[in-house]
C-alpha cells in the first residue's frame, strides 16, 4: 500500500507523507498582573406611584457600568511565519520588539475597559416587556468570528471592534398557570468585525449576525 500524501496546492507540498497542521503552544506569564476596575449599577422604577400615574407605575429602568484597567505582564506575541514574510515586505525588516505595545493595547485576551448596559422594562397586570442595550469596548480574543487560528491571524490574536447590541423580550400571564412569550436577539443586526494585529489594521473577519427572534409558552400543574 502506498503511503497517503497531500493534495496539491493545498496542507503540504505535492509528494510528500502526510500533512502540515498548525502547531500552539499555551505558556504561563512569569511576571505579576493585576486587574482593577469599578463597577457601578443603577435601578429605579415607578410602582410607588401607582395612585397618580395609574398603569404607567409599572414602568423602571436598570443600568450598570464596567470601567476596569489591566497592568503588568511580560508575555509578548510573535508572529507566525506567514506573517513574518507579510510585515517583512512591508517594513524591510521585521522585530518582534515593534510589536510588544501590541500586547498592552488592550490588555488581557477578552478584556474590554468600558462596558455598560441600559434597560427599560414594564411590570405590570401580569405583562412584562424589557429592551435592553448592551455595548462593549474593543477586546483582543483568540475567538475569531471565522474560526481560524493564531497562525491565520499571522500569530497575534485579533481585535473585535467596539458592538452594540438590542435584545428585548415580552411575555404575559394568561391565567395562574398559562404564560406566554416573545424574544428578540440582536434586533439591529449588529455585525461582529475585527482586525488582525491591532484595531484599525487589517480587516480579518466579520460576522454577519442576524436577528433571533422566538416564541415559547409555559404551563403549571
Amino acid at each position: 500500500m502506498e503511503p497517503l500524501t497531500t493534495q496539491p496546492n493545498s496542507l503540504g507540498v505535492q509528494g510528500t507523507t502526510g500533512l502540515c497542521v498548525d502547531v500552539e503552544t499555551n505558556t504561563n506569564d512569569s511576571a505579576t498582573t493585576t486587574q482593577t476596575g469599578i463597577e457601578m449599577a443603577f435601578q429605579y422604577d415607578l410602582s410607588s406611584f401607582e395612585e397618580d400615574l395609574g398603569w404607567a407605575s409599572g414602568f423602571g429602568v436598570i443600568a450598570n457600568y464596567t470601567i476596569q484597567e489591566y497592568s503588568g505582564g511580560s508575555a509578548t506575541y510573535s508572529s507566525a511565519t506567514r506573517g513574518t514574510d507579510i510585515f517583512n515586505a512591508i517594513n524591510g525588516i521585521y522585530d518582534d520588539a515593534d510589536f510588544v505595545s501590541l500586547t498592552a493595547e488592550r490588555g488581557l485576551l477578552d478584556f474590554s475597559e468600558n462596558a455598560y448596559n441600559l434597560a427599560l422594562y414594564y411590570e405590570k397586570f401580569g405583562l412584562s416587556a424589557r429592551v435592553r442595550y448592551t455595548w462593549r469596548e474593543a477586546f483582543r480574543t483568540e475567538d475569531t468570528a471565522g474560526g481560524a487560528t493564531l497562525n491565520s491571524t499571522l500569530g497575534f490574536p485579533t481585535v473585535t471592534h467596539d458592538r452594540g447590541q438590542v435584545n428585548a423580550d415580552l411575555s404575559y400571564d394568561v391565567n395562574d398557570s398559562l404564560n406566554i412569550g416573545i424574544e428578540a436577539v440582536n434586533l439591529t443586526k449588529s455585525d461582529i468585525t475585527q482586525s488582525c494585529v491591532n484595531e484599525g489594521a487589517l480587516f480579518c473577519f466579520q460576522g454577519l449576525t442576524d436577528r433571533r427572534i422566538t416564541f415559547g409558552a409555559s404551563y403549571k400543574f
